[in-house]
């Protein structure tokens, strides 16, 4: 969201007392003739220097017309003639000023990237903050607005010059705030900034975390966000995630209005597929030191079916509700996706019984749609018969693309869901209503790990796995994939990216050999990434290298028994990869001192290079391969 100050400037004429320049100069503006209502009010002010209101308004015609310096001037000769009212001046000079300050504002985005930019000691941004730098005009733009009797003034001053802690206090420090008052919505704004710039590094997310402030409206998205605060900077605190994230749904029902309460729906536990199951739990590989911190210890959760009679759905995440109850998504669970009303939106009323897999996960993410979504549709497929089932997906290309690969020639076994809008946050435009909707789905224990929604069954995994790899296998193009494959975040920004890569590939190169490795670049642009070409690139793999990331999902794909060399994050979150591995039963070995903030870069130097490099030499070696050409010609993919 771009940072928009809205000025409302009214000049308000006395024309009883002002005289004929003064008329001429407020028929000027009136015709948005801005320049010659400066002048004209000018002489106005000049023929009476007591007037508060010419100066004001020729400084605000001064300001339209974009002549900032007149503006200032005009100003200054009203701070210095008798009996002007000083405070109106400073307040219409500040207003003029944000005006100013609100056209050339940086994008949150620029700022989020300068600001990572800064923490991470990478570069010395191209544009420091704020966008204008000229001190004479921020000092001016300070000194009038510190002297503006307007709070919201003040607090746009603050926002203006990129201090959101200072205008969150000033406006915390208002005993008159009421919900209807601007200044929440200065306060909304301030603390979107501030969650966004503070989660760069985990110093600034613990401090988001301990400080109240940050949320004090307490909107549902301020709970959310600060449960994911929470999950990222300090995984450990599980009850205080949770809490979180239920009160931003109970937030978002009391934001909506009405009756409707929190509710379970009624769940079925259906016994999971045995042929692909492994009896009890796998524990992985033996735990040692380069192993610490990762769970690897995967359980297998029950299967249910989530029962739902005459419901609504709408919201990028699929929130389900009747006249009575809400059902957030326990995979994706976006509270201000609820709206629950009808007015103004077209309802696409589905009759029969429809088969929920996957709206609830999140759309435009490779590891939450291949490892959360695909898992539950094998699963639905492998359990409900032909002919029997139709299936409710997510209108996105990820899923367009998996039901193209994995149903083909079953469009009408499809419902594709699309509330009509692009917008993440938005209800969108339509809602659906279902006859009978049952949400396959799997049990997870969030008291232990908050995280553990994201982590789907072996048996569905299994047989995600399968249906791909049969894809592949019927596909014309059968180009073999390379043995190692390096997965690469370089065009993700910061998050998680690898600062130094390719000192890093050269030196992995000369153990492995250059032409034996595939570097598969995970794109922002998913059209890029068709999950069959994934699939292909990665079905020769015994040995992925790679950061915490989604790419590293295709290793659902590898041979049997592959080792994945992975870079964790610190502190270590997310074990969906732990999970991943130990469901498929290949080695995850991760290299503890070469880590990464959850939103941050992984920063390499020579000796974190030879650290990673160090664990893919073991590897080589313990695999028998030959040094510098472990190449080799055939697939041998056991499900191909």
């Amino acid at each position: 969201m771009h940072l928009m100050f809205v000025v409302l400037v009214v000049a308000v004429v006395h024309l009883a007392a002002a005289g004929h320049d003064f008329e001429r100069g407020a028929q000027h503006y009136k015709a948005g003739r801005m320049r010659q209502a400066a002048l004209a009010f000018e002489r106005a002010a000049a023929s009476n220097p007591a007037s508060t209101d010419a100066y004001c308004n020729a400084a605000i015609a001064h300001g339209a017309a974009g002549d900032l310096d007149d503006a200032v001037r005009i100003c200054d000769d009203a701070l210095n003639a008798p009996g002007v009212d000083a405070g109106a001046v400073h307040d219409t000079l500040c207003s003029i000023l944000l005006a100013q300050a609100a056209r050339v504002h940086r994008s949150i985005d620029d700022r989020e990237m300068d600001h990572m930019l800064r923490v991470w000691n990478l570069t010395t941004p191209s544009r420091s903050a704020p966008a204008y730098v000229d001190p004479a005009f921020v000092a001016r733009l300070r000194l009038s607005c510190s002297k503006s009797s307007s709070l919201e003034h003040r607090a746009m001053m603050h926002l203006a010059l990129e201090e959101e802690q200072d205008a969150i206090d000033l406006i915390m420090s208002s005993s008159d705030a009421s919900p209807a008052d601007p200044l929440n919505a200065l306060l909304d704004e301030a603390n979107d900034i501030r969650y966004r710039l503070g989660m760069a590094c985990a110093e600034s997310a613990t401090a988001l975390i301990d400080r109240p402030s940050w949320a004090f409206r307490n909107r549902s998205i301020d709970q959310r966000r600060l449960a994911s605060a929470i999950r990222i900077a300090a995984p450990d605190r599980v009850a205080d995630a949770n809490r979180a994230a239920r009160l931003a749904e109970e937030r978002r029902l009391a934001e909506v209005g009405g009756t409707r309460k929190l509710c379970a729906p009624f769940t079925e536990r259906v016994p999971l597929p045995n042929p692909v199951c492994a009896p009890g739990s796998w524990y992985g590989p033996p735990v040692v030191d380069a192993l610490d911190g990762v769970r690897l210890r995967y359980q297998e959760p029950s299967l249910q079916v989530v029962h739902a009679r005459d419901v609504f759905m709408e919201g990028a995440s699929g929130v389900v509700y009747n006249d009575e109850c809400v059902w957030f998504s326990r995979h994706n669970s976006w509270p201000d996706d609820f709206d629950g009303r009808a007015l103004g939106r077209a309802t696409v009323p589905v009759s029969g019984t429809i088969y929920n897999v996957g709206v609830d996960v999140v759309c435009n993410n490779f590891y939450h749609v291949i490892a959360e979504g695909l898992s539950r549709l094998a699963l639905t497929l492998y359990a409900v018969p032909v002919g029997s089932r139709r299936l409710l997906l997510h209108d996105c290309p990820l899923w367009r693309d998996i039901a193209e690969t994995i149903l083909p020639g079953q469009s009408d076994d499809v419902v594709w869901y699309n509330t009509g809008s692009g917008a993440r946050f938005a209800t969108g435009t339509r809602r659906y209503q279902f006859e009978n909707l049952l949400t396959v789905d799997y049990e997870r224990d969030r008291t232990v790990d908050s995280w553990a929604g994201y982590y789907p069954p072996k048996a569905g995994v299994i047989l995600a796995r399968r249906l791909v790899l049969q894809a592949v296998a019927a596909s014309n193009a059968r180009r073999p994939g390379k043995r190692v494959v390096y997965v690469s975040r370089r065009d993700a920004g910061l998050r998680r990216a690898v600062v130094g890569e390719e000192q890093l590939l050269a030196a992995i190169a000369t153990v492995v050999g250059r032409d034996c490795m595939d570097v598969f670049v995970v794109r922002q642009d998913r059209r890029h990434h068709r999950i069959i070409d994934q699939a292909r690139r990665f079905a020769n793999a015994d040995l992925i290298v790679g950061p915490h990331g989604a790419g590293l999902t295709n290793m659902m794909f590898a041979q049997d028994k592959a080792t994945i060399v992975y870079l964790p994050t610190e502190p270590m979150a997310d074990h969906c990869f732990g999970n991943l591995a130990a469901a498929l039963e290949m080695t995850l070995l991760p290299v503890r001192n070469v880590t990464a903030f959850y939103r941050g870069p992984y920063l390499l130097d020579d000796a974190l290079v030879d650290a990673v490099v160090n664990v893919v030499r073991r590897e080589v070696d313990r695999r028998g391969w030959l040094p510098g050409n472990v190449c080799r010609e055939e697939s041998i993919h056991d499900d191909l």
